[in-house]
């Protein structure tokens, strides 16, 4: 090309200098200038000859226009694959080498497992250790199947998270082989499906109270999986289905078995959604109805992949009209029938004793006129999910009754859309919501009572201020002066006791009811370490009068998020009490550690002081203006702040202390 025609002339006088072998692609790309003018990116080797007529260079060139190309689509596929894996809600999972163990792991699959980004080995092994128990064998079958047979790997399980709970996940992979049908490399991905899988164990019970269960089948790995209800439908536990696989159909009656060999067969040939019903003999002998729904899947070449399907106890359908009635006639909740419309079509007596309505009252107008106008919106909602096909449970609602009153009714319904009706099954919950609105009231009373309490003891405590200052200056001018008998100087000194006790008193309420007010502090990261230094310094008198001793042991949380003011208050409390109850003629030695305790950061304070006899403190120890030790001034306050602070922030503190042994305070600060 002309733009590079100026250095073509250097570049080949330079090679002709010291000409050598050049390999293709190992220089830069070059460009070259098409027939038609334009610019195609090139690769040449060059190889020098000697010849009778001097050196001659052989030139090979090489078009890479496609290769390039393919280059920058494969750079725009995987910057979409990356954005893919960063966006998805999935984690991925890539076994590179199936030959070794390594894999790689996407941060999403960490994330899901509630790890830090490579916190944990991507590894085969590691996923085998934690995965269930209980979910390895079927894992690893629908595995080798995939790998073996190229049966699609998809499929649910449970892994282990980082706080120890097992959640479920949908697994699927894809493997890729070589020539020789040998895996090579297999990718998947994991979705959380943990809310889906309650849902699931709900619709187990559900399945119980129906008397459905479901089943699938996989031809190619002839693996069969019942759900919990089948299992009792069949009388048959897993254990038996697993040794014998015919144990199912040896359950089958006789009479019908040939007629189920025939229709199975019939499913498998026609490859189409069928139906039929027969007889199975339980343990006990007894016969029961079974109606079995089957459905199949195919892959895009038509091959059928798996059948699945429901079988259902059908045995109480065959009661008779009347002894339906009866039960629907006699039963202790309010069931009803309603039509799409909007109508009841049929009520048991329930609904009569309950709301004071007839039938015909109740049918003569839609439903929703008898319901709540505030649950109008609510009920609306519940209804759309009905008719759209959804059953909807425990759904709560109030209708109101001939008298004028409201009740309020928890639902289960179910549809059926081919009917359009609906079976409502309610439950008559006025008396648990009137008790739940009964408490809620007590509890803004107790509020209300608690506030009131408050306002009045900073109300007393504050008028009293005034008279206890002026009896003060009284004793004062009273003890200097010579006013006092002889005879009445113990009196004296007795009622300046009082009065001091008095003011002190006061001037604690007044502490707690300030206290109380700060609780709404904002947290902050504080240095455990330099906040005990605060403490020190702030009684260095104190600790060095006692020799006190302090030993730390904050290195698994030397930080921790919490008011600092209040932090302090809870560390100089503890402090101060251990050096006041020290033993007599022993140092205190106080051991501050820092932990972890049933998911609390905790810090455990320990000292060597008095102790206490907890058979006898144990229910009081909190209480304000409780003491135990009662040969050193104090109010009994200290241990009450405590406690209040870390309760206060969804905490705990727990005690242990014996008799001239110590105390270890366990203070449960902060959740995990």
């Amino acid at each position: 090309p002309q733009r590079f025609a100026h250095e073509h002339h250097k570049h080949r006088a330079h090679y002709n200098k010291e000409p050598k072998f050049r390999e293709m692609g190992s220089e830069r790309t070059l460009f070259g200038t098409h027939k038609n003018g334009t610019e195609i990116p090139i690769e040449i080797s060059l190889s020098p000859i000697e010849t009778p007529e001097g050196k001659m260079i052989s030139a090979a060139i090489r078009d890479i226009t496609r290769r390039k190309e393919a280059d920058k689509k494969l750079k725009q596929s995987q910057e979409t694959l990356h954005l893919a894996i960063q966006g998805s809600q999935a984690g991925i999972w890539d076994w590179q080498d199936m030959s070794s163990g390594d894999e790689w792991w996407s941060s999403r699959f960490y994330e899901l497992l509630g790890y830090e980004n490579r916190e944990i080995p991507s590894t085969f092994e590691f996923f085998k250790e934690i995965l269930h128990p209980d979910d390895h064998d079927h894992t690893f079958k629908r595995l080798d199947a995939h790998l073996r047979d190229k049966v699609p790997f998809l499929l649910k399980y449970r892994l282990k998270t980082k706080s120890g709970k097992y959640k479920w996940f949908l697994g699927s992979g894809q493997a890729i082989w070589n020539e020789q049908n040998v895996p090579q490399r297999m990718v998947g991905s994991i979705i959380d499906i943990d809310k889906e899988a309650t849902i699931e164990a709900s619709l187990n019970m559900a399945q119980s109270v129906a008397q459905i269960g479901s089943w699938e089948y996989y031809p190619l790995e002839h693996s069969l999986t019942l759900s919990e209800q089948a299992y009792k439908i069949f009388d048959i536990t897993k254990e038996e289905l697993n040794l014998n696989p015919k144990a199912l159909l040896n359950v089958v009656h006789p009479d019908d078995k040939d007629q189920l060999i025939t229709f199975i067969k019939d499913c498998q040939s026609r490859k189409e959604v069928s139906s039929t019903d027969y007889r199975i003999v339980t343990k006990d002998g007894s016969i029961k109805h079974i109606h079995a729904e089957n459905e199949l899947a195919k892959n895009p070449e038509g091959d059928v992949i798996k059948f699945f399907g429901t079988v259902q106890d059908i045995t109480e359908s065959k009661w008779t009209k009347e002894d339906l009635n009866v039960f629907f006639d006699n039963s202790l909740e309010l069931i009803s029938l309603s039509n799409f419309d909007g109508y009841f079509t049929r009520l048991n007596p329930k609904w009569k004793e309950v709301f004071g309505y007839s039938d015909e009252e109740f049918k003569a107008q839609p439903f929703i006129n008898f319901i709540h106008p505030d649950d109008l919106v609510s009920t609306e909602k519940a209804a759309s999910e009905i008719l759209s096909g959804k059953r909807v449970i425990s759904f709560e609602n109030r209708y109101r009754t001939k008298k004028g009153d409201y009740r309020w009714l928890q639902w289960n319904t179910t549809p059926s859309v081919e009917r359009k009706l609906m079976l409502g099954i309610a439950r008559d919950i006025t008396v648990e919501k009137n008790a739940e609105e009964q408490m809620r009231q007590y509890t803004m009373e107790l509020e209300q009572k608690n506030a009131e309490l408050e306002e009045f003891a900073y109300i007393s405590s504050h008028d009293m201020k005034s008279p206890i200052a002026s009896l003060d200056g009284l004793m004062n001018i009273m003890s200097e002066s010579d006013a006092i008998k002889e005879e009445h100087k113990d009196l004296f000194e007795m009622a300046l006791s009082s009065t001091n006790q008095l003011k002190s008193t006061i001037r604690t309420l007044n502490e707690i009811i300030a206290f109380k007010k700060t609780l709404t502090i904002n947290k902050e990261d504080v240095d455990i370490i330099d906040l005990i230094n605060e403490v020190k310094i702030s009684i260095t008198q104190q600790v060095r009068e006692t020799n006190t001793v302090f030993m730390l042991n904050l290195d698994q949380h030397k930080t921790i998020y919490y008011p600092r003011v209040h932090l302090k208050s809870i560390l100089q409390n503890l402090i101060t009490n251990s050096i006041k109850y020290k033993k007599e003629e022993i140092s205190p030695v106080i051991e501050i550690s820092s932990t972890e305790q049933d998911g609390y950061i905790t810090l455990v304070y320990k000292d060597n002081g008095l102790g206490m006899d907890m058979s006898q403190y144990k229910d009081k120890m909190f209480k304000l203006f409780s003491r135990y030790h009662t040969h050193t001034e104090g109010m009994g306050v200290g241990l009450h702040v405590v406690n209040s602070i870390i309760v206060s922030y969804g905490g705990k503190i727990e005690v242990e202390s014996e008799l001239g042994q110590g105390t270890t305070f366990i203070l449960k600060l902060i959740k995990l």
